[in-house]
């Protein structure tokens, strides 16, 4: 019994073992090599080499498949060459930034950093082209189910919907940012004055009463 005993421990440590080698090689590994990529990438950003930190993102990703980090970071790279560029080439890296962040989304269902995102991107795009109000507003709509008690980002819904004529919804989201901005003690969480001057602006603003309706016509 005691030899069996033994030999079954032995047996034991060594698959203990091989469980540990394992999960260094699948697990650990492709973590940190996407990490020191990734590292790389930010030294090569502070650079301002674009194409250096592109190539280090995206063999970061390779590394680590199921990351979305390195596809945030390539969606800020394609989007500053978006806002540099005109034409074709920014067109195309409008796209790239926004497959970038729909595969971080893929991969981080539940983070709110990709839809925050999203919905910058096609919010800088509408002061271009009116019609992406809608796109920035399906990201905005996700971004606060995620965080319901952020008040930049209820003014950020509420602007995309106001742009969009959705008045009446854009009024409940400028009533509920205030309503946020002065209950949270942060500073740094509070809506900028200038922010706060257009919610109230707007929520003074009166819709306009078509002809047919008034005077009982």
């Amino acid at each position: 019994r005691s030899i069996g005993s033994k030999l079954l421990a032995r047996v034991a440590l060594l698959a203990s073992a091989g469980v540990l080698v394992c999960f260094a090689l699948l697990v650990l590994r492709p973590v940190t090599a996407s990490q020191a990529a990734i590292s790389s990438a930010r030294r090569r950003l502070a650079n301002r080499d674009w194409a250096g930190a592109e190539a280090q993102f995206q063999a970061a990703a390779k590394f680590d498949p199921l990351s979305a980090e390195p596809w945030i970071e390539l969606t800020r790279i394609h989007y500053e060459r978006w806002r540099q560029e005109r034409g074709r080439a920014s067109d195309e890296q409008f796209g790239q930034a926004v497959r970038s962040v729909e595969t971080a989304i893929r991969l981080a269902p539940s983070s709110l950093e990709p839809y925050r995102l999203m919905g910058g991107l096609w919010e800088t795009r509408a002061a271009r082209e009116e019609q992406s109000w809608p796109q920035a507003t399906q990201a905005y709509r996700r971004c606060v189910e995620i965080y319901p008690t952020s008040a930049t980002l209820h003014a950020r819904l509420a602007n995309s919907l106001w742009q969009s004529g959705a008045h009446d919804a854009a009024r409940v989201e400028l009533r509920r940012a205030l309503e946020l901005d002065s209950l949270t003690p942060h500073l740094d969480k509070k809506l900028p004055k200038q922010e706060r001057d257009w919610i109230e602006r707007r929520l003074g603003e009166r819709e306009p009463v078509p002809d047919g309706s008034r005077n009982g016509e």
